[in-house]
C-alpha cells in the first residue's frame, strides 16, 4: 500500500464489509487523447480462489468505482480503470481461467482484475492484448506491477507495445485538428455571419 501512496494514490474509504483498502488516483495524458483516466486499486481477501470468487469480486469493484468516481459523466474526456487484487492462499485452475479471459468491455470503463496467491508468491492476471481501452494498457500494467512489487508472476504481455504508441500519437494528433477546426470554424462564423 506504501508503494502505491507513494506512486500518487490516495487512500480512499471502501466498503470494509467487502474490500480491505481501496486507493484511487487520476491522470491526464495527451497521448490517451486528451482524457482523465481515474484508476481504482481494490484489495479482498479469501481463503481459496475460485473463478467464481474472481467474477464476483469484480463486479463488487466495478460498482463501488462508478459510484466512486464522481466527476464528469464517463465517456466525457474520462473513463475509469479499475484492478480489483483479490489475495488468497491458494487458488484453483477456475480462477486462473477467469483470468486468462479477455476482459469484459464496458463503456469508458476498463477492468483489469488480477489474483495473488500468497502461499506460492505468485500473482496472475490477463496478460494479452486489450483493444478496447488499449491506449491505457502499458499505464495499466505499470500500475499492476506496482501492485505486486517483486512478487513474481505471470508477466504482462506487451507485445503491439509500439503500435499502442503509435495509435496514441495518431489519436492526439486526431484530436488536435477536431479542436483547431472547431476553433477556426467559430471564427470564420463570427466573421462573415
Amino acid at each position: 500500500m506504501q508503494r502505491l501512496v507513494a506512486a500518487g494514490y490516495h487512500q480512499h474509504q471502501a466498503d470494509p464489509t467487502t474490500f480491505l483498502a481501496g486507493v484511487r488516483r487520476a491522470d491526464f495524458r495527451w497521448g490517451w487523447g486528451f482524457t482523465r483516466l481515474h484508476t481504482f486499486v481494490l484489495f479482498g481477501r479469501v481463503e481459496h480462489a475460485s473463478g467464481d470468487n474472481v467474477c464476483e469480486f469484480t463486479a463488487l469493484a466495478l460498482r463501488w468505482a462508478e459510484q466512486a468516481k464522481g466527476g464528469m459523466p464517463r465517456g466525457f474526456r474520462t473513463g475509469a480503470a479499475v484492478l480489483p487484487v483479490l489475495v488468497c492462499n491458494t487458488a484453483d485452475e477456475s480462477a486462473h481461467e477467469q483470468l486468462s479471459r479477455r476482459p469484459a468491455k464496458h463503456f469508458a470503463l476498463f477492468e483489469l482484475p488480477m489474483l495473488v496467491v500468497l502461499s506460492q508468491g505468485r500473482w496472475a492476471t490477463y496478460s494479452g492484448r486489450v483493444v478496447w481501452g488499449g491506449v491505457y494498457q502499458d499505464f495499466l500494467r505499470a500500475q499492476q506491477q506496482l501492485v505486486v512489487g517483486d512478487l513474481a508472476g505471470e508477466a504482462p504481455d506487451m507485445s503491439g507495445a509500439g503500435r499502442r504508441a503509435v495509435m496514441s500519437v495518431v489519436m492526439s494528433v486526431a484530436m488536435a485538428s477536431m479542436v483547431l477546426f472547431a476553433i477556426g470554424y467559430w471564427f470564420v462564423y463570427r466573421l462573415f455571419f
